[in-house]
């Protein structure tokens, strides 16, 4: 089993646990099988992690390489309903909050398996 998360699962919560060490001690066992944690150093911008998401679900030629079972019914309403906060590139999380939650993980786990490792634009250098 392979388990995303984005970084800030692993900073300590009010409990004393992380989010991923509650994770794994709960997947730990051997019912679930070998289990492999990808989890980034840091989260990527959000701008990108959305504009690579929308590029992997608009595909090439009318394909998409992701594909959306229908019974996934949140998650479709996520992509239907998610929006940026007028004249701003911030995602509204205040308009329903039963939104974000599940686009946002696919989203790190495109990010991961699609990126590369680095954010578009990104050179390790300064631009000015």
């Amino acid at each position: 089993m392979t388990v995303y998360a984005d970084a800030s699962g692993a900073r300590r919560q009010t409990s004393g646990a992380t989010d991923i060490g509650i994770l794994r001690e709960f997947l730990g066992t051997d019912r679930y099988g070998t289990l492999d944690f990808k989890i980034p150093k840091v989260n990527p911008a959000i701008r990108e992690r959305v504009m690579l998401m929308n590029v992997r679900l608009a595909g090439e030629g009318g394909v998409p390489p992701i594909q959306i079972d229908p019974r996934c019914r949140e998650l479709i309403k996520d992509f239907e309903q998610v929006s940026y906060k007028e004249n701003s590139q911030v995602i509204d999380k205040e308009r329903d909050s039963r939104r974000t939650h599940l686009s946002d993980a696919l989203g790190y786990l495109v990010w991961q398996e699609f990126s590369g490792g680095m954010m578009p634009g990104e050179r390790g250098q300064r631009i000015v």
